[in-house]
């Protein structure tokens, strides 16, 4: 994506602050039901003994230790860095763009639901891609910051909790 691309899709919400705060509200929101959802899940598990408690802590902790560390080690700078604009999202942060770890957790939170609950998982999964959106709207990532971590949360959560 090109700055020229970028600024044509999100200046309906650069011209309008109704929209830009609803983008943001619709962030937030996602952001919030996928880090509920999260330990609202494991305390089921533990209430109902479920033997899955384990995976279902230890696979998405240790892809998030894994995934940090090589988002720093790749440190690619975000698109308000590059473009130098001004993010619609209030956000600092230099470097640490790829791949999304706002994104990637959701999806592989989305993930540990689906398996335990498919209408959750699917709700999930649903703020997942709108969290995704959004952050690329914002433009605090890039289109491929926000698949790259999206799929590697589908990929891992598929093998964790479906495969293996």
């Amino acid at each position: 994506m090109t700055k020229e691309q970028y600024l044509k899709i999100s200046e309906p919400f650069r011209t309008d602050q109704k929209k830009a705060a609803h983008m943001r509200f619709a962030n937030k929101l996602c952001t919030v039901i996928c880090y509920i959802g999260y330990p609202l899940l494991l305390v089921s598990r533990i209430v109902l003994l479920d033997v899955r408690f384990w995976r279902l802590l230890l696979i998405p902790a240790a892809a998030f230790i894994v995934l940090s560390i090589v988002r720093k080690k790749l440190n690619a700078p975000r698109p308000y860095e590059v473009w130098q604009i001004t993010p619609l999202i209030e956000k600092d942060t230099t470097g640490k763009s790829f791949p999304s770890r706002h994104v990637f957790s959701a999806s592989i939170i989305a993930m540990a639901v689906l398996s335990v609950s498919l209408p959750g998982g699917i709700i999930l999964l649903a703020a997942a891609l709108v969290l995704s959106w959004c952050r690329v709207i914002a433009g605090v990532h890039f289109i491929k910051d926000v698949v790259t971590g999206l799929a590697i949360g589908v990929i891992v959560g598929l093998v964790g909790f479906f495969i293996i």
